[in-house]
């Protein structure tokens, strides 16, 4: 019976406008956020790439020993591409030379400084934001909405138990939440592994694959927010 109910709460929200209205706000924006972070990416690898080049021609004009000095430096983590986290405040140079203690250098910056307050643009703030908004959206009046218009009473007339409404609903609302998540994130990955500067690893997918599960998990604790206000 749950099933039945679940069907029925997923065809109703598929011809829902703010089910319209939220797959493309959600698509748009994952895909600008994916755009951006790619972008900058790119630009950041090429600077790895420069520093490398650099570090590499000093160590190389050393003539002598007290001149050493090795450069270690931190390429950036493709994952930074949906979550980057801290990475850009961390510092990503560590310089070893002849009687001085080793030290990391820090990210100074560059742009306007006021921008650094807020959040970057990845597909973890859209989780955060956009996702888990679009979730209370839907599930906000679940069951107060029936109620209102008298259909909750005519499901509950047919001897159904409260605890298959409850799944059912639940699980129309997710799959209604699964089609927008899904098309979006599929977006990202299509627009971040286009790019020539992007090469995943092995371990990198299974990453990204426990990175959308946790993120439907999160989306899942909102739906069930959700159904306790409705």
């Amino acid at each position: 019976m749950h099933w039945t109910i679940a069907k029925k709460e997923f065809l109703s929200n598929l011809l829902n406008f703010r089910f319209v209205a939220g797959f493309i706000l959600c698509f748009l924006l994952a895909a600008l956020s994916a755009w951006i972070v790619t972008a900058d990416y790119a630009e950041r690898i090429a600077d790895y790439s420069d520093v490398v080049k650099k570090h590499k021609e000093q160590l190389e004009n050393a003539k002598v020993y007290s001149e050493v000095q090795v450069t270690l430096d931190k390429c950036p983590q493709p994952l930074s591409l949906f979550c980057e986290g801290v990475e850009k405040q961390l510092g990503n140079t560590l310089t070893v030379s002849h009687g001085e203690t080793p030290n990391i250098s820090a990210n100074t910056g560059s742009g306007n400084p006021l921008l650094a307050g807020f959040p970057s643009l990845d597909l973890s703030l859209v989780v955060q934001v956009v996702f888990s908004l679009l979730a209370l959206l839907f599930v906000y009046d679940s069951i107060s909405g029936e109620r209102e218009h008298g259909t909750l009473s005519l499901v509950l007339a047919n001897a159904v138990p409260r605890h298959h409404v409850l799944l059912g609903k639940y699980l129309g609302i997710f799959l209604s939440l699964f089609v927008p998540i899904l098309a979006s994130i599929l977006a990202v990955i299509a627009i971040i592994i286009l790019s020539p500067s992007v090469n995943f690893s092995y371990s990198d997918w299974i990453r990204l694959g426990l990175i959308s599960f946790v993120s439907l998990l999160y989306i899942s604790t909102f739906c069930n927010m959700g159904f306790f206000v409705s």
